[in-house]
């Protein structure tokens, strides 16, 4: 159905209804503003009742639309199939806060610094979906050459950096391995146990973005540089108190957006090394780039 004949069946609908108004002097509003002045719709009228019927298949068709988005986005955190979209849907991207706000970094006690300077990333930011979970861009998905290049450095940046971390399935993600501190390593805390001890990992069945921690100060430096954005999740006050290890996102959980070259692959990397030191607790120097 084109939009003109769903419009011209509205309209037709509604002139329908039009001559079935009856006057309800029993009613309450005829009682109380006079049965001159009120009309109440027949609501047993064959034209209200496919005027439901209208009104319900554009609710099902925008919601099929809204599922067929979030499958669109590919596995991640919440189950991929109708429940999860419903549990996030319903439930979760509700509770979604302005993910590009820098006030919930504002209060934090935590001036602590790490990456230095970062150059201003070029161009406009990705689109994000508007899904809280998974967190993934709609647009800005870089080629497979420089998927592979990410990937390439990421494993090679844990090949230098054993001795601080462990490759394991993301505890987050729940698919794909991710960057964890390694068993020996005490680590940051508290922020260390609140990222479940989870340094970073790559949104491989998706766009290519990633999820790291960094100190409140950087995540602003990062926002500001265009590099990523808060999760929408992130300090949530009412996850917080449902108390649920895992359910609960700190503040310091950002977005890395996908590189879309190499020159952006370093400074993706050179984030996911600052998260490593911070979430480490170890000086940025005693790590290999």
């Amino acid at each position: 159905m084109t939009s003109s004949s769903v419009s011209s069946t509205v309209r037709s609908m509604f002139s329908a209804l039009d001559g079935n108004f009856v006057w309800g002097k029993d009613s309450l509003l005829s009682r109380s503003l006079g049965s001159s002045t009120s009309r109440i719709i027949n609501p047993k009228s064959a034209a209200f009742q496919s005027l439901i019927v209208l009104l319900s298949a554009a609710g099902a068709y925008a919601a099929y639309r809204d599922y067929r988005s979030y499958i669109s986005l590919g596995p991640g955190g919440a189950p991929h199939n109708v429940i999860g979209w419903f549990f996030v849907s319903m439930l979760l991207s509700p509770l979604g806060q302005n993910m590009l706000s820098l006030k919930v970094y504002d209060h934090c006690t935590d001036n602590t610094s790490i990456i230095g300077d970062i150059p201003i990333r070029q161009g406009s930011r990705p689109i994000i979906a508007r899904h809280a979970v998974p967190q993934r861009q709609v647009n800005q998905v870089p080629d497979k050459e420089i998927t592979m290049a990410l990937v390439a450095s990421f494993n090679e940046f844990y090949e230098k950096n054993k001795h601080l971390l462990k490759l394991a399935p993301s505890l987050h993600e729940k698919r794909g391995n991710a960057l964890f501190l390694a068993d020996t390593i005490a680590g940051n805390q508290p922020i260390a146990d609140e990222m479940l001890r989870e340094v970073a990992h790559i949104h491989k069945l998706g766009d290519y973005s990633l999820h790291i921690a960094l100190p409140p100060q950087d995540c602003k430096k990062v926002v500001r540089a265009g590099w990523g954005q808060r999760h929408a999740l992130s300090g949530g006050t009412i996850l917080a108190r449902i108390g649920i290890k895992g359910f609960y996102l700190p503040v310091q959980y950002t977005l890395i957006y996908s590189p879309r070259n190499r020159a952006e692959i370093e400074v993706v990397m050179k984030l996911v090394r600052a998260s490593t030191a911070y979430l480490a607790n170890v000086p940025l120097e005693t790590i290999e780039p």
